[in-house]
């Protein structure tokens, strides 16, 4: 008999039982992890958006831009006159990836998504303190090529907006009449300023001066002080 069906008839003779110890166990298997369900809550922009917010007492959901997927569910605990906690609770497309946690005070202002430098993945950004007119915001950004946020710095001013070439702007006021407006790039995944325009405002209320101060960034950009002063000052 050859070594084949020598082995072939071996097999033959074992007991059904024997064979089954050599299968798998289908019920002693791990089981799948859960996937986290992703409640249902009402649109932070939408009807009722009074009840939302630092100053609200219900929850709601933020939606990125696009078809990413991508929304942050907006929760707040603590005292309204305090110092609250906020939890962002990130999902893509009904899957929790992250939490988020802020400390917020004195702001009347929701989270929201914005892409500051139009690489097409929308930041997170999180006021964290409004004083009398600017307000200071924590930016959170993508990490590459993962679907996780990570904190890129602050940002204070009456806005934060994208500019143009990968840079975004903070326009903010100094006093009655006169206000810087700061840009900045991301750098190593890092809030990075790159010059302040700063201005002043003569009795007519026209600008009386513009000057461009560099806060390390200019190179970064490939511009000198001069070419800068021209750039930035004519966007004022």
């Amino acid at each position: 008999m050859s070594a084949p069906l020598r082995r072939l008839f071996l097999l033959a003779l074992l007991p059904a039982a024997a064979l089954a110890g050599c299968q798998p166990d289908a019920a002693n298997a791990p089981a799948a992890a859960p996937v986290p369900e992703v409640a249902e809550l009402p649109d932070c922009n939408g009807p009722g958006a009074e009840a939302f917010g630092p100053t609200g007492d219900a929850d709601c959901r933020l939606m990125a831009p696009g078809d990413t997927g991508l929304s942050a569910d907006v929760h707040y605990e603590g005292a309204k006159d305090g110092p609250r906690e906020l939890s962002l609770t990130l999902s893509a497309n009904g899957t929790i990836i992250q939490t988020i946690r802020e400390t917020t005070e004195f702001t009347y202002n929701l989270p929201l998504f914005e892409d500051l430098d139009s690489d097409g993945r929308a930041e997170i950004l999180v006021p964290l303190m409004t004083g009398t007119v600017n307000t200071t915001f924590a930016v959170w950004r993508g990490k590459d090529g993962e679907p996780q946020f990570e904190r890129a710095g602050e940002v204070a001013g009456i806005d934060v907006v994208a500019y143009a070439d990968g840079m975004f702007v903070t326009p903010a006021r100094t006093s009655a009449a006169a206000w810087g407006t700061t840009y900045y790039i991301f750098e190593d995944n890092k809030v990075a300023p790159v010059v302040t325009a700063e201005n002043t405002l003569g009795e007519d209320g026209e600008t009386e001066t513009c000057s461009v101060v560099d806060e390390g960034g200019l190179a970064e950009i490939g511009l000198s002080l001069d070419e800068a002063q021209v750039k930035f000052c004519a966007e004022e």
